[in-house]
Formats: structure tokens, C-alpha cells, sequence
């Protein structure tokens, strides 16, 4: 009998992150994410909802604190979608999409297959051929997005952070949320509390 994980639980005990000027952006965090659940992070630009992400991720380290995962231990692909989307403008939509399993030493033909579903769950399967030059703002997004979620990650891939310029249909609609092969907790984070 296989038993497939739908994801790991995150919990936060004391987590302080300061920076180098003495600011306290995140002081004393408790939280705890039930593996499957939804969080949706509100906050002005400034307020440390970044920062809270590449600590999850473990792109950064808090000051103080502890960021644990249950099962403890438990291997997770870690995916991140910066604010910016950094494609590489020499690359198709496609291709952009399908760098990390390249990079990973996937074959073409499969990561090429996993790229399309994805961009087809981002609403960009019309777009495969054209280039970052060739896209909106919110389009370039939704490929960063693929980008992450192409590697099939366990946590972090399903963190989402919209700014008020970000139109994510596929996010707005939850059809990223209810669809059952990313098998990943989502966690929203709003770049303002009007969203």
C-alpha cells in the first residue's frame, strides 16, 4: 500500500527577524499551518510578509526562533516567486517554465509536458511560443509561477504573494487551490489588505 503525502505542516515558534539597521520586522511570530491548509498573509509593503516567506523557504534565517516542519525531516522541494519575475528574455514562455527540471537534468520531452500543464493552470497555454518581451506584467507573473510550480513542490511552491498590480485569475478563481495534482498547501499573501 503507497500513502501519499498531501503536504507537511509549518509551525513558527518565537520567529524575530531583524535587519542590519536595528528594524524588527518580524518580532516574536507564533504560527502553526496544518498540512492542507490555507493562508491567506495581509499586509502593506514593508511589513515583512517577504521576508516571513524566505524564511519559510529557508532562504533566510530568523534572528531568533525555530521554523519547523512536521513529519520533522521530511524532505520538501522548495519552489519561490520573487516580486519580480526574472525570466530569462532569451527563452520562450515554455522554456522559462521548464528551467528548473532542465536544470535538474530532467529529460526535454517530460519537462516540456510538465511546463504545458502548468502554464495551461496558469492561463497560459496561448502563450507558449512568445517571449517575456511579448507579456504583460501579470503574465510574466503567472510564468514565474509556473516556474515554481513545475518542480512539484511540497510547501513553499504553493506560497502565492500578489501585489494590487497581479491579476492571477487562475488564484481569484481557486483553481490553483482545488486542484488535486498540486497536492500542496497554498498560502496567499496579499500585497494590500484591500484584496
Amino acid at each position: 500500500m503507497t500513502t501519499i503525502s498531501r503536504g507537511v505542516a509549518l509551525q513558527l515558534d518565537g520567529v524575530r527577524r531583524v535587519f542590519d539597521n536595528n528594524r524588527v520586522v518580524i518580532a516574536g511570530m507564533d504560527l502553526h499551518i496544518a498540512s492542507g491548509e490555507f493562508l491567506a498573509v495581509l499586509g502593506p509593503s514593508g511589513c515583512g510578509k517577504s521576508t516571513l516567506l524566505r524564511m519559510i523557504a529557508r532562504l533566510a534565517e530568523p534572528d531568533s526562533g525555530h521554523i519547523r516542519m512536521d513529519p520533522n525531516g521530511e524532505p520538501f522541494q522548495t519552489a519561490f516567486v520573487f516580486q519580480d519575475a526574472h525570466l530569462l528574455p532569451w527563452r520562450n514562455v515554455l522554456a522559462n517554465a521548464a528551467l528548473p527540471l532542465e536544470l535538474m537534468g530532467e529529460p526535454k520531452p517530460e519537462r516540456e509536458n510538465k511546463a504545458h500543464a502548468v502554464l495551461e493552470q496558469v492561463g497560459l497555454q496561448d502563450a507558449l511560443d512568445r517571449y517575456p518581451a511579448q507579456l504583460s506584467g501579470g503574465m510574466r507573473m503567472r510564468v514565474s509561477l509556473a516556474r515554481a510550480l513545475v518542480t512539484e513542490p511540497r510547501l513553499n511552491g504553493g506560497a502565492i504573494k500578489l501585489d494590487r498590480t497581479l491579476e492571477l485569475p487562475a488564484v481569484r478563481s481557486n483553481a490553483l487551490r482545488a486542484d488535486p495534482r498540486l497536492g500542496q498547501e497554498t498560502h496567499l499573501l496579499l500585497g494590500a489588505i484591500e484584496e
